[in-house]
């Protein structure tokens, strides 16, 4: 049965929760903006934030041409964006207010030398070259693509976040796993469990740089990492041998207090039928589950 009455998802939960920060209730019953009939199957706990997305009519999410290039926002997120011929620059529309620009840098191969820890640092050389800081711009009302020789960065928004893809043509040259190095400026980098963790200078907003998934032109999935190098410096490693050009990297931003669910831990007790959101960032599922995660 379901309860009439909101439940708060909090951020007491253990970390292998889905958690929502920015307002989530369980079993709502408050005016949505839209409201959707129950699905005539199950939508697994992964896929909340996608068929929140698809099913989504309002102004919260969205994507506008500009005369520089484009705007995007995401308010389930508090989350907006703009994206000029130098990139993305993201900015939160929290009241605390912080704004960061994340870029591809570089491309290469990472050839290993000996031991090599996150905690001391990189014992290895990458082999590569850095791509120009300048780039085009194109738009549509679902995605914005950034352009540079040898890559092209898509921009795209959801419920869960801000999507930032990296589409590699061809295989770079040489032996070892591929290297994809990002600039930060705006914000400090951290290795975290699920990715990255930023946070934004002044404000001290942490969002997560997450849900990190790579898949070639066959559809198939390969093995990579995210991690900080340092506080201003990322890398996508990604091991890329025998996979079919072009790849598809494609970590997402969003609010630290999101973080996607770990398959390992439980989510519903049963099935989860509907999900919808309303005008004020909220999300509500029904279902004929009784518990979500410890809820």
């Amino acid at each position: 049965m379901l309860s009439p009455k909101p439940l708060p998802f909090t951020s007491s939960l253990r970390p292998c929760l889905l958690w929502f920060s920015l307002g989530l209730l369980l079993f709502g019953a408050a005016d949505p903006v839209w409201a959707a009939e129950a699905a005539s199957a199950p939508i697994p706990f992964s896929e909340i934030g996608a068929k929140a997305t698809a099913d989504y009519k309002g102004e919260a999410i969205g994507i506008s041409a500009t005369a520089q290039g484009a705007t995007l926002r995401t308010g389930f997120q508090k989350l907006s964006g703009t994206v000029t011929s130098e990139g993305l620059w993201l900015d939160s529309t929290d009241k605390t207010g912080g704004s960061l620009h994340l870029v591809a840098s570089s491309l290469g191969r990472e050839e290993t030398k000996g031991h090599s820890s996150p905690a001391i640092g990189h014992s290895s050389l990458v082999i590569g070259h850095s791509l120009p800081p300048s780039g085009t711009v194109s738009v549509t009302d679902k995605l914005v693509t950034f352009t540079r020789p040898g890559l092209t960065e898509e921009y795209s928004v959801s419920v869960d976040g801000v999507r930032q893809d990296f589409i590699l043509a061809e295989r770079p040259a040489g032996v070892g796993e591929l290297s994809v190095e990002l600039a930060l400026t705006g914000a400090s980098a951290e290795t975290a469990s699920y990715g990255a963790k930023l946070t934004l200078e002044g404000s001290h907003r942490a969002l997560a740089y997450s849900r990190l998934r790579v898949v070639d032109a066959s559809g198939k999935e390969l093995t990579a990492t995210l991690q900080a190098l340092d506080g201003h410096r990322l890398a996508v490693r990604v091991q890329d041998a025998g996979a079919t050009y072009p790849l598809r990297i494609d970590p997402t931003f969003s609010d630290a207090n999101w973080v996607s669910l770990n398959p390992g831990c439980p989510g519903t007790d049963v099935l989860v039928s509907a999900a919808v959101v309303d005008g004020s960032g909220n999300l509500y599922i029904g279902g004929q589950f009784t518990f979500v995660g410890t809820v």
